[in-house]
């Protein structure tokens, strides 16, 4: 990774974030499987680097919802899926509370939301929906 580990995570889902939109862009004019693609390396080095951390997802979303252009649900459920197929476990506590902070972070921003972001809200809320109540975990 370099001598700056967090300066190069967030090039990575700077990267990640710049294919995301370009799959938002490209969708009614090009062929865009091969942005997914190249996406796909960036990713996978930024889920190597952090062991599969689900807060990596919300960190590319909040780079999104900043710069307030949109997004693509089919590409941010990608990005879950691409999270989901891994091994690791996942706290469900903290995967909650993620969505929940997005989804008001989303609901904040100006009126009428970018193209994609009530789908991408709606997705989320699937999300907590599905976790329903979580009980806190004992030690």
């Amino acid at each position: 990774m370099g001598l700056n580990r967090t300066k190069g995570l967030d090039h990575l889902r700077q990267s990640v974030a710049a294919y995301l939109e370009a799959v938002r862009l490209g969708r009614t004019r090009d062929d865009i499987s091969m942005t997914f693609d190249w996406m796909e390396r960036p990713l996978q080095r930024l889920k190597t680097l952090t062991t599969n951390d689900t807060r990596e997802i919300f960190a590319i979303i909040d780079i999104l919802i900043d710069r307030k252009q949109g997004a693509d649900r089919d590409a941010i459920e990608w990005l879950f899926q691409s999270f989901a197929k891994s091994p690791t476990p996942v706290n469900t506590n903290v995967l909650k509370g993620l969505c929940v902070r997005t989804v008001a972070k989303i609901r904040k921003m100006a009126k009428p939301l970018p193209d994609g972001f009530e789908q991408v809200v709606q997705m989320l809320e699937l999300v907590i929906t599905s976790l329903g109540v979580i009980k806190p975990t004992t030690k």
